[in-house]
């Protein structure tokens, strides 16, 4: 189920992000997406 929900959670995250990338700088927000699917990644390393 926490597969599930991170799977899901990534596909709006994914979506978010472009918006993001429209209405920010590009750098700037590429630059915390980085470090939040990083964040992501672990959290989903430790659950599995």
């Amino acid at each position: 189920m926490v597969n599930g929900q991170w799977s899901m959670v990534n596909g709006q995250w994914l979506m978010v992000s472009g918006f993001a990338v429209s209405l920010v700088e590009r750098s700037m927000v590429s630059g915390q997406w980085s470090v939040v699917n990083s964040q992501g990644l672990m959290v989903e390393t430790i659950n599995h």
